[in-house]
């Protein structure tokens, strides 16, 4: 049982890395693919206010 959990402990942690990965391609291809994606966001209506 519990080289079994250290196996599911190892198993996680990878998963976790390659997902830490995945999310910084995503990013990076967000970056270069959708520039305009940040400056598309709906503006706060207090900054309308002013």
């Amino acid at each position: 049982m519990v080289e079994d959990l250290a196996v599911l402990n190892e198993t996680v942690r990878l998963l976790s890395q390659e997902n830490d990965r995945i999310e910084r391609a995503l990013r990076d291809w967000h970056t270069i693919h959708l520039p305009s994606h940040r400056s598309s966001k709906p503006s706060s209506s207090r900054s309308n206010l002013v």
